[in-house]
C-alpha cells in the first residue's frame, strides 16, 4: 500500500564524489536457515553499519577511508555457512590510477570484525575492484577471495594466481561449479568496446577458453559515430536446477560524450548464452536504450533470481529506459 514501515536515519556528515551520502546497501544471511536477515550499509565518511530486519544496529565499523567502491559483495569468507561481506574502501572515486590510496576489506557478517585488509597498491595499479567473489575457488576446503582484475588471494592477502596482465579491463565475475573436478570455474569479463573480453578461468588459474573478439554486434561508424557496444555483467545460470550452467551476457550501448550522453538512442543488440565449454548455445535479440544524461548501464545490478516463484531462476536486467527485462529458459 506504499506505506512507510521502517526508517533509519544515519548521521551522514559528507557525501562521496558522486554526491551520494549512503552509497552501499546489501542484504546478508545471519543464520544457516536463512531466517535472520541483515542489512549492511556503507555511509560516506567512512562507516559501515549492519542492521537487523527491524533496522536496529547490530554492529558498526568506523574510521575507514571516506569513500567506497561500486558495491558490497556478499559471500561466505570463513566457511561457517554465514554471509560475510567484501568492499573497496578508498579516498576518492574520481581520481586516476596510482593517485588514490584504497584497500580491499572483508568483514565478518556476525560482528563486523576485519578478516582481510589488503592495500590496493600491493596488488595492482588501480584504486578499486569492480567485482569480488569469496568462496572455495580451488576446491581445497579453504576460502579464497577472487577479484575481477583476475587475481586470487587467500584470506591473509597472499596472491595465489594473477592473470591481470592477460585481461584488458577485468570488470565482472561469474562463477560456477567446475564441471571437470573440484572447485569453481570463474568467468572474468572485461569492459572494452565491441563486447569486451571474456575468459573462463580454471580453479588453478588456467585460461580454459576466451570469447572471440568478433562475437559482438558491430556498429556502422556512420550511424552513431564514436558509439561503442559494451557487455553487460555476466551471470552463470542453472536454468533447471540440474547442475548444468550457462554463462549469460548481454550487450549495451555507450555513446561517446563521456558520462552524460546528449541523446536518447535505442538499438537492437544481442543476449548471448554460452555453455561452460565455450560453445555459443543461443543468441537472442534484445533492445537496449542509452538515455540522455547517462553514459551506459554501468553498474546497474542485473540478477539471477526466481521471479515467478516456480522454483527455477530467471535472468533479470533493469534498463535505463525504466523497463526491466526478465528472461526465462524453457526446456
Amino acid at each position: 500500500e506504499n506505506e512507510l514501515l521502517l526508517e533509519h536515519r544515519f548521521e551522514a556528515s559528507s557525501h562521496d564524489d558522486y554526491e551520494v551520502a549512503v552509497p552501499l546497501l546489501a542484504t546478508f544471511q545471519r543464520d544457516r536457515e536463512g531466517e535472520k536477515v541483515g542489512i549492511v550499509v556503507g555511509v560516506a565518511g567512512g562507516r559501515v553499519y549492519a542492521l537487523n530486519r527491524h533496522f536496529g544496529i547490530i554492529w558498526e565499523v568506523d574510521n575507514l577511508r571516506p569513500q567506497f567502491g561500486h558495491e558490497i559483495y556478499i559471500g561466505d569468507a570463513t566457511g561457517d555457512g554465514l554471509d560475510d561481506m567484501a568492499l573497496v574502501n578508498l579516498d576518492h572515486n574520481m581520481r586516476g590510477n596510482g593517485q588514490v590510496a584504497g584497500e580491499l576489506l572483508v568483514l565478518r557478517g556476525t560482528d563486523g570484525r576485519n578478516l582481510l585488509r589488503q592495500p590496493m597498491g600491493d596488488l595492482i595499479d588501480d584504486h578499486h575492484f569492480s567485482d569480488v567473489v569469496m568462496g572455495d575457488i580451488r576446491g581445497t576446503g579453504r576460502r579464497k577471495v577472487l577479484v575481477a582484475k583476475g587475481i586470487l588471494m587467500d584470506m591473509q592477502g597472499q596472491v595465489i594466481w594473477d592473470l591481470s596482465e592477460e585481461l584488458e579491463h577485468g570488470q565482472w565475475l561469474a562463477i560456477a561449479p567446475n564441471p571437470h573436478g573440484p572447485g569453481l570455474v570463474s568467468f572474468v569479463s572485461g569492459l572494452g568496446p565491441q563486447g569486451g573480453d571474456g575468459k573462463l578461468i580454471s580453479p588453478l588459474g588456467e585460461v580454459l577458453w576466451e570469447l572471440s573478439p568478433d562475437h559482438s554486434t558491430r556498429l556502422h561508424p556512420a550511424r552513431l559515430p564514436g558509439a561503442e557496444v559494451l557487455p553487460t555483467r555476466p551471470h552463470t545460470v542453472d536454468w533447471f536446477n540440474a547442475g548444468h550452467y550457462e554463462i549469460v551476457m548481454g550487450e549495451q550501448l555507450a555513446l561517446p560524450t563521456g558520462h552524460a550522453c546528449y541523446d536518447t538512442v535505442s538499438l537492437d543488440l544481442k543476449l548471448f548464452f554460452y555453455d561452460l565449454e565455450g560453445k555459443l548455445v543461443h543468441e537472442m535479440p534484445i533492445q537496449n536504450t542509452c538515455v540522455e544524461g547517462f553514459w551506459y548501464g554501468g553498474e546497474v545490478r542485473s540478477r539471477v533470481t526466481d521471479m515467478d516463484h516456480d522454483g527455477r531462476p530467471e535472468w533479470v536486467l533493469p534498463g535505463q529506459d525504466g523497463r526491466v527485462m526478465v528472461v526465462k529458459k524453457e526446456r
